[in-house]
């Protein structure tokens, strides 16, 4: 390689112009190489530098959503996250094309009998000949075809109070006004009972309860009437509440669950204690065990069925002074299983899923049984050797998700098989979820509850709607009866079984004393003797 000095370059320079008399600069080629290859790689340079400031810009965005999916994965293990239920597609395979919907070809129809008894006919005249169009006069043959309507209407109902007169000492007095009126009456019982069925039953707002009045009835109520109704009939009912609470605080074994709500625009919880023949509802502005205590009494020697949260497990070990013992609920942790297989994917996370449902199952047979320890006290044993390996198998605590739903398996494992030692005792918290469900519905359509009278409000009349459910009673049969004995000063019915001299009204018979009073309806009707009431036509 020639090395190009200082003073050949002037040399050169030199005889250059003395050669041409041109003024230039000659360089040799690997200098003139060296300049190309440093421009290149200046250039180069750059296109990296924008590369990687593009790329650091990408990786910013991408670095948050990965941990957003982290924050996200943590959420499922945890079990924070509840995954929608999946409806795959049917799809065409080796039995034919994809079912279609409604019953199979052949299968007996299912659907409302028609009625055999008209209440009103309504005649229809012929009409045009279909033919000729000319006109076509009735024969007196007919086709009767029933159809049911259902019509709410206002009715006013003037209760005459007539005047007698003692034989005796002569003297003169008033009748009285039913007893479940009471003093200066406005409203009926069925439209009050209706109110109570909207607000409590079906879950509507206040609102919403006023439309349904005005369209279907032309009622006129305001929200603030229906709200003092409410308020007025959880006073009268005190007594049924506490009779509600005492027997739940009776029962063998209760349902407990907590769900949220929102109380003066607040987060706070609304508790659910059940049976198969009660609900009882209780507002808590927290989970802590004070709650349960609230609702049970510390001396409550029952089963509760509850889920894995802690708060139970505080109240059983130390709050509850009448050995109070717990069962805990299998679905929960069938769910929690399925979840750790979806989001983990591994073979163990799956094996586990499927043994620990057949285990349930096998379970659930065993508890069916009466007296499995001495029908079949092998089996017996055997179910809790099969629990223990599936709680402590060591190939399956591969998975993190596994290994925890063992240890949990194994902190509540006397819990989680109490179902199969006694009798009747349900191994699933799925009832206290049912009862739940119509304040969900509710909570999700409106914004609870602005005041701690509402909520009050709210709980008691929620745990006699849904006890009256349970008994197979209405609002209809019950609030007549419990006013009668309300306003003389008389015990309140039983809300677990009608009383024996009491006589259930429901729409139907209230239909039946509209029609008998349009018949006898008086010409004249006092104004202070009035009440309004709607009732179905």
């Amino acid at each position: 390689m020639t090395e190009c000095s200082g003073l050949a370059f002037f040399g050169a320079v030199a005889s250059r112009k003395s050669r041409r008399g041109a003024v230039g600069r000659r360089r040799c080629g690997n200098c003139v190489r060296l300049a190309h290859d440093l421009a290149d790689a200046e250039g180069h340079l750059l296109r990296l530098e924008e590369q990687v400031k593009r790329l650091r810009g990408e990786f910013g965005g991408e670095s948050e959503r990965v941990k957003e999916l982290e924050r996200e994965l943590e959420e499922w293990r945890r079990g924070w996250r509840a995954r929608g239920k999946r409806y795959p597609d049917r799809q065409a395979g080796k039995s034919g094309p994809p079912k279609r919907p409604g019953r199979a070809a052949g299968h007996p129809g299912s659907g409302r009998p028609r009625p055999t008894e008209c209440d009103r006919m309504e005649p229809v005249p012929p009409g045009p000949c279909e033919k000729c169009g000319g006109h076509c006069a009735p024969t007196g043959a007919e086709v009767v075809y029933p159809v049911e309507e259902i019509r709410f209407e206002r009715e006013v109902v003037g209760f005459g109070l007539q005047e007698g007169c003692c034989e005796d000492c002569g003297h003169r007095q008033y009748a009285k006004l039913p007893a479940e009126l009471g003093p200066r009456p406005k409203v009926g019982v069925n439209a009050q009972a209706l109110a109570l069925m909207l607000r409590n039953d079906v879950g509507l707002s206040f609102g919403k309860i006023v439309r349904v009045f005005q369209v279907g009835a032309g009622f006129q109520i305001t929200k603030g009437a229906l709200v003092q109704l409410m308020r007025r009939t959880r006073e009268r009912l005190l007594p049924a509440r506490a009779e509600i609470q005492q027997r739940l605080r009776n029962s063998p074994f209760a349902h407990l669950d907590e769900t949220g709500a929102r109380h003066m625009g607040k987060p706070s919880y609304l508790w659910l204690a059940c049976t198969p023949d009660l609900s009882f509802f209780e507002h808590g502005p927290g989970r802590d065990a004070e709650v349960i205590v609230r609702i049970l009494g510390a001396e409550y020697p029952g089963i509760l069925v509850v889920d894995f949260y802690s708060a139970y497990v505080r109240y059983v070990t130390k709050l509850a002074t009448a050995g109070a013992r717990l069962q805990t609920c299998w679905p929960h942790l069938l769910r929690e299983a399925r979840r750790v297989a979806e989001i983990e994917g591994t073979p163990e996370a799956a094996e586990f899923h499927d043994r620990l449902q057949r285990f349930y199952l096998r379970a659930k047979d065993m508890a069916a049984r009466e007296q499995p320890w001495l029908q079949a006290p092998g089996e017996f044993l055997g179910l809790y050797r099969r629990f223990d390996n599936l709680a402590w198998h060591p190939e399956l605590r591969a998975s993190d998700g596994v290994a925890r739903l063992q240890d949990r398996m194994t902190r509540f494992g006397e819990t989680l098989l109490r179902f199969v030692e006694e009798p009747g005792l349900p191994g699933s918290n799925n009832a206290a979820e049912r009862d739940q469900r119509p304040f969900v519905i509710f909570r999700s359509t409106s914004f609870c509850t602005r005041s701690d009278e509402g909520m009050k409000d709210l709980s008691h009349l929620l745990s006699v709607t849904q006890t009256l459910r349970k008994q197979g009673r209405t609002w209809f049969t019950y609030l007549p009866e419990a006013l009668s004995a309300h306003w003389p000063g008389r015990p309140l019915p039983s809300v677990f079984a009608p009383s024996a001299t009491a006589t259930p009204r429901g729409l139907a018979a209230a239909h039946a004393d509209v029609q008998t009073e349009r018949r006898r309806r008086p010409t004249n009707c006092l104004p202070s003797a009035v009440h309004h009431s709607i009732l179905p036509s």
